[in-house]
């Protein structure tokens, strides 16, 4: 089948150029006919038949769009979420590419409020509407200052019903209809909804308060959120116990050992450039020269030893 003016060509497919018309972009002719070599759909302007080769522009993120994304993991301090879709983005049809198709949310930018966890405030499997604040080296998000921004929809942890708003305990604004779990979401004013109606729940939110004592006793200051699975994550709901491993990690990370190995040996000995009494990781080496961190610094910086000055003191 031949196309003419209008018609829809893919490469390869058969085009008719009437006479007095030339071939443009997108046609290739020659004595056996004339062929499209791009697709798009024939247009003929001006003595001219060409292929529009026009197409919706790549659904990429770009600084201030307002995404839709579903959190896909947890860590210390980030909610990695998963764009879904591109608000108000021509070619919002289309996919997002690989490579901004993850942003992070940094626990400061959940709400105006101290949160120690991301998972105090965000679950896997939340739906979010944020807005993107950075693209470089890796996009980034937020979901405060605005009402609109925050958690869509939610599920409950130990059951996986829907959650609702709830307003009866201060700091705990969700809660499930089918079993007693009850927790906190930086909420969007379109939870439950998808869209915004109207309605004002950010006093759920509680921006700016402290937390009750309640709720401080359940926010994850020991990291308690990200390390859990997502099947753990789910089943445990907000009581659980501390695996041992991160158990000792955070201990040793409170006293400055690391993660969780032995503490290095620190071995006593005498600068010999200001003589001053010190200690270094490395059991000191008769004859070796041994500096203090400040006679380091100094040496680094090019400035002169205290040696020559106390010598010529001395004699």
């Amino acid at each position: 089948m031949t196309a003419t003016v209008g018609d829809f060509v893919s490469p390869g497919s058969s085009v008719a150029i009437p006479d007095g018309i030339e071939a443009g972009d997108g046609i290739h002719s020659d004595s056996s006919g004339s062929v499209a070599v791009v697709t798009g759909t024939l247009v003929q302007s001006d003595g001219t038949m060409s292929v529009d080769a026009s197409r919706p522009s790549v659904n990429s993120p770009q600084i201030g769009d307002v995404i839709i994304a579903e959190v896909n993991r947890l860590n210390p301090k980030t909610a990695e979420v998963r764009v879904l879709h591109i608000e108000g983005k021509d070619g919002g049809h289309r996919d997002v590419p690989a490579g901004k198709l993850f942003a992070d949310i940094f626990v400061t930018n959940f709400v105006d409020r101290f949160l120690p966890s991301a998972g105090d405030a965000m679950r896997k499997r939340d739906v979010v509407r944020a807005r993107i604040v950075e693209l470089e080296p890796m996009l980034k998000a937020t979901t405060r200052d605005n009402p609109e921004l925050g958690v869509l929809h939610a599920l409950c942890p130990q059951c996986g019903e829907d959650l609702e708003t709830s307003s009866e305990t201060p700091d705990f604004n969700v809660a499930c209809p089918r079993c007693d779990y009850t927790g906190y979401r930086v909420l969007s004013n379109g939870f439950g909804r998808g869209h915004v109606l109207g309605s004002d729940i950010q006093s759920l939110n509680r921006p700016g308060a402290r937390w009750s004592s309640e709720a401080e006793s359940m926010l994850g200051h020991d990291g308690a959120r990200p390390y859990l699975s997502p099947l753990a994550d789910h089943r445990r709901g907000m009581s659980h116990e501390m695996p041992d491993s991160v158990r000792r990690q955070r201990a040793a990370q409170s006293r400055g050992g690391g993660r969780g190995g032995p503490r290095r040996e620190m071995h006593p000995t005498t600068c010999t450039l200001c003589e001053t009494k010190t200690k270094v990781p490395l059991k000191p080496t008769p004859g070796k020269p041994i500096r203090c961190r400040d006679c380091m610094d100094k040496v680094k910086e090019g400035k002169p030893r205290r040696t020559s000055s106390l010598r010529s003191a001395r004699s």
